[in-house]
């Protein structure tokens, strides 16, 4: 029986892979974003958003 040094995991880092951004970027076109904001009158009041994205997907 032989024992090792536990195998750390690898760190995680914030943002895609590199390999995963070329894959999307290959495969997506067209992408829009609709934003819509209700912005109130009272300056402490949560302004409500929403967001609309619409983009083209290529067969793999």
């Amino acid at each position: 029986m032989q024992c090792s040094a536990p195998v750390e995991p690898p760190a995680l880092v914030p943002g895609v892979s590199l390999e995963i951004a070329e894959d999307r970027k290959a495969r997506l076109t067209g992408v829009r974003y609709q934003l819509h904001f209700a912005i109130p009158e009272e300056k402490d009041a949560p302004i409500d958003a929403e967001v609309e994205i619409t983009f083209r997907l290529a067969e793999t």
